[in-house]
């Protein structure tokens, strides 16, 4: 019986999901920052970096 439990709860897992319809929102840049140059990173888990 537990693997009828886990089957039908993760049956419903996938059902609950949804699919976006939404268009991705892209990030826009500077202009300043263009291929080639060299930005240090001042956030997140890569900060002092260079990118």
């Amino acid at each position: 019986m537990a693997a009828t439990k886990s089957a039908a709860s993760a049956a419903k897992r996938k059902a609950a999901k949804k699919v976006s319809r939404k268009s991705p929102e892209y990030t826009t840049l500077r202009k300043s920052c263009a291929p080639g140059v060299i930005a240090i990173i001042l956030a997140g888990r890569f900060r002092g970096r260079r990118a």
